[in-house]
């Protein structure tokens, strides 16, 4: 029994001040990212320690905790949901994926970090001592295409 798992905080602030269809939509995408996001952590719920908060302004400290296989399955099932419902029915592509986390970025950097800057050899140089952000960029490419996948079969 893990009693973090019981709940879940998701800031419904954007759905109540959409101004129109499309703040409404995308208020209601970021929620259901974030119930994919928390859902894929009850099969792989990671250390207890890791249920903690974390500075996102530490840039070493948000980096080792992304680099985690919790978060690497948790973050690639929810960026597989909203690859689904940017692109519906097309298969995975890195380009896309791209173009989609370039235009997410004013709403939360982490799909840009996992798909574009964790690529970068200058990144990967500078966070080294901290994780190995070529394999994680590798491993959450795989995972959100392989959740894409399943995602898809079961709609």
């Amino acid at each position: 029994y893990i009693p973090e798992l019981h709940r879940m905080s998701i800031d419904v602030g954007p759905l109540l001040q959409a101004r129109n269809a499309h703040e409404l939509k995308e208020a209601i995408l970021s929620i259901l990212e974030i119930v994919h996001h928390e859902a894929e952590h009850i099969f792989l719920p990671g250390e207890l320690e890791e249920y903690g908060c974390v500075d996102s302004a530490n840039a070493k400290e948000w980096v080792a905790y992304a680099s985690k296989e919790s978060e690497i399955n948790a973050y690639a099932r929810q960026f597989a949901f909203r690859y689904s419902a940017e692109y519906p029915g097309q298969p995975f592509t890195l380009g896309n994926m791209q173009t989609l986390a370039e235009r997410l970025k004013l709403q939360s950097n982490n799909a840009y970090n996992y798909f574009i800057a964790f690529a970068q050899p200058a990144i990967q140089e500078k966070y080294r001592a901290v994780a190995n952000l070529a394999e994680v960029h590798r491993s959450v490419v795989e995972k959100t295409e392989r959740h894409l996948e399943l995602l898809k079969r079961t709609i």
